[in-house]
């Protein structure tokens, strides 16, 4: 988690993509609560079958787990260009080991018992405040430390009320221990204590499901969760199933994890490849066979622009455009200085004699290419890259990504609804939320 959204150039734009995404705070929040509480109460399911009374350590590891979830956004903060604070991650560190120490003392101590009701109203109250500060507080750069306290607030107050409703479940058992004629009411009393703490887990795993399901399947809805919080539902989701699979593999005593990775393998060695490359539907042998060499497509431009050329002396520039990779940036600035040049001169596709990219720049060429073709003669084509390049293409992509395509290895289906992470991409392109639908033809 820490590298995906803070070493790597691609999760820091994903970081600063959220920051600039109106009312996007409560999401976030959420989204790495969502982590955290998958992580700590799997951990804790696995922890409790295979240690009937677990030692210090293995008792304390799900909630480190779980109170390191909070601790990478933080770090993905403070590692942000603008900030730039990566050097004083040590005493981030340092101040959430302090914070979890805290935190466990107090649990042994606080006088009263808090209710789950109080910290469900806790957590969407602050998912609130960081909505509201995403709205007004996130234009400046230093204030995403507010939403790194608002974090710090979260992880406190749910990891006590954890600990705290644990402890006095393990006092209430303590003391009826010492009664060996409460014994079968210990242990029906301790089934609806886990049962309870079950079933919340099962319900905030089935809600964060749901969600991540949407933002696969629906363009609009992946847009509105934001890449940012798709990342840390899939983290949630596929660390849960990656426990799941070791709970079982502990009840059956078999390794399952071994048998899936066995089952990638024989799946990936059939040859049949679970990513399908989307094909313009023509004869592709007549469409190669008649196309034009370099030499005829430099006569033929020529040619076009002949009465142009005599008029310039001779003098007719010949445009060459290459355009490097680099993601959506890359595609950004390209789609926007060919624009620019348009504008300021509208002969000036009439001189391009090519247009060569990769990836993100290749996007950039495509959206000036098809701005060409729209049979509309006051259109501003800078104002339009920007349109259509602003969209956020990142999203659907990530949770197909994040998701159906780790499975894909090992159930190897391409249904429409459910393709791969490609075809996110060319549905979110041909989807656009601001601008002209470009690439739906």
């Amino acid at each position: 988690g820490y590298v995906a959204i803070s070493v790597i150039f691609q999760g820091q734009d994903v970081v600063v993509h959220a920051a600039e995404q109106p009312y996007a705070g409560g999401i976030m929040i959420l989204s790495v609560t969502f982590w955290a509480y998958v992580t700590w109460y799997s951990s804790r399911i696995i922890t409790d079958q295979k240690f009937d009374d677990p030692l210090f350590l293995y008792r304390h590891t799900p909630r480190v787990l779980g109170f390191v979830c909070f601790l990478i956004p933080q770090l993905a903060v403070i590692n942000l260009p603008d900030i730039n604070w990566g050097n004083y991650a040590w005493l981030l560190i340092l101040t959430n080991a302090a914070l979890y120490a805290l935190v466990n003392y107090l649990s042994h101590r606080f006088p009263i018992k808090i209710n789950d009701l109080v910290a469900l109203v806790l957590i969407f109250v602050i998912a609130f405040a960081a909505t509201l500060a995403s709205k007004f507080v996130f234009e400046a750069p230093l204030s995403f430390l507010l939403f790194t306290i608002l974090l710090y607030m979260l992880q406190a107050a749910l990891f006590l009320n954890f600990n705290i409703n644990r402890r006095y479940a393990l006092q209430a058992i303590k003391q009826q221990k010492q009664e060996e004629r409460f014994a079968l009411q210990l242990k029906v009393r301790m089934e609806q204590q886990e049962r309870r703490f079950f079933l919340l887990f099962n319900l905030i795993s089935f809600i964060g499901l749901l969600i991540y399901v949407l933002s696969v399947i629906l363009v609009p809805f992946a847009r509105a969760i934001i890449s940012y919080s798709i990342v840390f539902f899939a983290f949630g989701i596929l660390l849960g199933v990656g426990n799941l699979l070791s709970f079982f593999s502990m009840r059956l005593n078999i390794n399952l994890h071994v048998i899936v990775i066995v089952l990638a393998v024989v799946t990936g060695s059939l040859g049949r490849s679970p990513y399908e490359v989307q094909t313009i539907r023509e004869e592709p042998e007549r469409a190669f066979a008649e196309r034009q060499t370099l030499l005829e497509y430099t006569k033929n431009w020529i040619e076009k622009r002949k009465p142009a050329i005599k008029r310039s002396e001779g003098n007719y520039p010949m445009i060459f455009v290459l355009a490097d990779g680099g993601a959506s940036r890359s595609g950004y600035w390209t789609a926007s200085c060919l624009g620019m040049l348009q504008d300021a001169s509208p002969h000036f596709a009439a001189h391009v004699f090519m247009l060569s990219g990769a990836s993100g720049g290749a996007v950039g060429n495509s959206v000036f290419h098809s701005l060409l073709n729209e049979e509309d003669n006051e259109i501003k084509y800078l104002q339009e890259a920007k349109d259509f390049m602003g969209n956020d293409f990142l999203s659907p992509t990530l949770a197909r990504m994040l998701g159906p395509d780790y499975f894909r290895h090992v159930f190897p289906l391409n249904l429409p609804p459910i393709k791969d992470r490609a075809a996110a991409l060319e549905k979110a392109m041909e989807q656009p939320a601001v601008g002209r639908p470009l690439f739906d033809k």
